[in-house]
């Protein structure tokens, strides 16, 4: 590998990198956040002393006014609760995504990504090139370098991430430059999903020793245990302090974006649940929130200065069954459960302006439907996507030895009833409405479902009850969600390998998919497509394959398999797909129309600043 990494380094100093530019950008769910503030914390102002004006405001570096303001948020998790290591427990929500600045982000109006802390990038054959934005520094005032990139994409091979199912070493160029090289093929069209999907959160002096531990030991403890409470970050505000209700992050003069920021603090208030945000929104006591279901008489009461952005999620939740259970073991009982649910019903009980039901139950969200199954998708099992297809419920449970006993449930051949506990997040109110109209088309339909919530607290997190498989049954995303979610490969991989790599881990025990998800990585063989015969694959092998072929015809080839096996065995079941909702009040900060490309990303309140398209107006 030496070798290769010299002749590369050859070839890189005669390469011109082309710079991708784009509309704006899509955050991912998890990321990480931090509790006490330390000197390491404090802002780098190399150009000058701050001076006040008459109006609060002041004049950093002698080009810009920046006013004494705060703007406030909101967070569903309490900030004494949450650290900034993105590998551990207890992860952060939204803060980070100030805090720490992505390699780019993806507008779903223009389906592409925009630079962010990565400037350029570029697929070359035999390595992914990056290049880091020019004058990007850490909180601490010391520039981020090509050995703090390097690091996160060292601790992320470490942690078993899909860019390593096709990268094979990563090399610093030069001080800004990284490159992940490859050894034989791989999918182009899944290189920027892969990559630029994350968030630089490792400056090399703060997780240098760990990536050694973890390099030398045989599991990853070091880096999932190690909790991260004085971040030293690199986005366009850094943490300041934080409280069991409030974490407050401050501008940092010194990013590259800097001038576009106008305001001093941007903070996060923690409310518990969806009704308590929503009551800080209608009483003006917020004035932004990242992604919150909010039902439509609840927007219509919104103050009129408070502008809604709507964002695809490329999926919405599912249930998905713990395989270990006795009967959501069975596929009969997962096709049957499939069949009892009405999901257009359940989606428009949820909420019509941003549900909608899937049109085929298969690891693809409604809008890649036709370009990867084409005219295969007639051979799909729809389940009865507008009503309860009881009858067909019925049939596949009698020809799996079921029978309705006398208190009409059904049973299995011992007598078991088919009974299951269903849960959901508490507070998580979209969720919980869906999973209420799922668990009353199931018990009308014979099944024996008791629903209830939980604290989210409970559910996630490397100790929550999905992650160690602590459910019958459960609400979750059934798709890779968001951008990545637009190819097969990421919602396969969600589905049948390997949910905690990318999503939330979740211990859900399909026979398939890796140890690390109580799975054995067995072979799944279901009715051929054709209706002739049978089809077995190995998900763990053909996702793989997926994931580093170069040939669009093997491409096509597998997808189509294991989303026909996807559909037919049903590892997690698609209920719906939803818009996501974020919020941002224009009484005191101009911002885009609700409509406008530069908002289409995943978040418009923690994005729109670095852009200078959230800026304080003078009220």
């Amino acid at each position: 590998m030496a070798d290769k990494s010299n002749d590369y380094k050859d070839v890189l100093s005669r390469r011109r990198f082309v710079a991708l530019t784009g509309a704006a950008g899509a955050a991912a769910l998890a990321g990480c956040d931090g509790s006490e503030g330390t000197d390491d914390s404090t802002p780098a102002d190399e150009g000058g002393d701050d001076t006040s004006t008459e109006d609060g405001s002041s004049t950093e570096d002698d080009s810009m006014e920046v006013a004494d303001v705060r703007h406030l948020s909101g967070t569903n998790l309490s900030p004494a609760d949450i650290q900034f290591n993105p590998w551990g427990q207890n992860t952060a929500q939204i803060s980070n995504e100030l805090i720490f600045d992505p390699f780019a982000e993806f507008n779903y109006a223009t389906a592409e990504y925009e630079p962010a802390i990565i400037e350029e990038w570029e697929f070359t054959g035999d390595a992914f090139e990056m290049v880091l934005q020019e004058g990007a520094t850490w909180h601490d005032g010391e520039p981020v370098t090509a050995q703090d990139l390097a690091t996160y994409l060292r601790l992320d091979r470490e942690s078993g991430s899909s860019i390593w199912d096709w990268g094979s070493d990563v090399e610093e160029i030069d001080e800004r430059t990284v490159a992940i090289t490859v050894e034989g093929d791989i999918n182009p069209s899944l290189i920027e999903f892969s990559v630029m999907e994350n968030r630089l959160a490792t400056k090399h002096s703060r997780y240098g020793d760990i990536l050694s531990e973890v390099q030398e030991a045989e599991d990853t403890t070091a880096l999932t245990e190690f909790v991260d409470d004085e971040p030293i970050g690199n986005g366009i505000f850094q943490y300041g302090e934080a409280d069991e209700q409030v974490i407050l992050t401050e501008r940092h003069a010194g990013h590259p974006n800097a001038d576009n920021v106008n305001f001093k603090e941007y903070a996060f208030q923690y409310f518990d649940g969806n009704t308590a945000i929503h009551q800080a929104l209608l009483s003006g006591n917020i004035e932004s929130m990242f992604a919150i279901y909010t039902p439509g008489n609840v927007v219509s009461d919104l103050p009129d200065a408070v502008n809604e952005y709507r964002t695809p999620r490329n999926g919405g939740v599912g249930l998905i069954p713990n395989h270990n259970h006795d009967h959501l073991g069975r596929r009969a009982v997962r096709q049957a459960i499939a069949y009892a649910m009405d999901r257009t019903q359940v989606a428009a009980n949820s909420d019509p302006r941003t549900k909608v039901a899937p049109r085929v139950p298969t690891a693809l969200p409604n809008a890649q439907l036709e370009n990867w199954l084409g005219d295969a998708m007639d051979d799909f099992e729809t389940y009865g996507r507008e009503s309860s297809e009881t009858e067909q419920a019925a049939t596949v449970l009698e020809e799996a030895g079921y029978s309705r006993n006398g208190d009409d449930i059904w049973e299995d051949e011992d007598g078991n009833t088919l009974s299951f506990e269903l849960i959901a997040p508490g507070g998580w109110s979209d969720w919980v409405t869906a999973m209420e109209s799922v668990a009353d088309q199931l018990n009308a339909a014979g099944m024996d479902v008791n629903f209830s919530t939980v604290p989210f607290g409970e559910l996630g997190g490397s100790d929550g009850r999905w992650a160690n498989g602590n459910f019958d049954a459960t609400a979750e995303y059934w798709t890779a969600a968001f951008a990545r979610a637009a190819h097969p490969y990421h919602n396969l991989r969600h589905q049948m390998v390997d949910p905690g790599a990318t999503l939330r881990p979740n211990g859900y025990a399909y026979p398939a998919a890796v140890e690390a998800r109580n799975g054995n990585e067995a072979d799944i063989t279901v009715p051929a497509r054709d209706g002739s015969g049978e089809l077995t694959v190995n998900p763990v092998e053909d996702v793989e394959t997926l994931g580093t072929t170069s040939d669009s015809e093997t491409e096509a080839e597998i997808a189509l398999e294991l989303l026909w096996v996807s559909n037919q065995d049903l590892p997690m079941i698609p209920i719906q797909e939803g818009l996501n909702q974020t919020f941002i009040s224009s009484e005191r900060f101009d911002v885009p129309a609700e409509d406008a490309e530069v908002a289409q990303v995943q978040y418009a309140n923690t994005w729109l600043p670095r852009q200078g398209e959230m800026t304080y107006n003078g009220n």
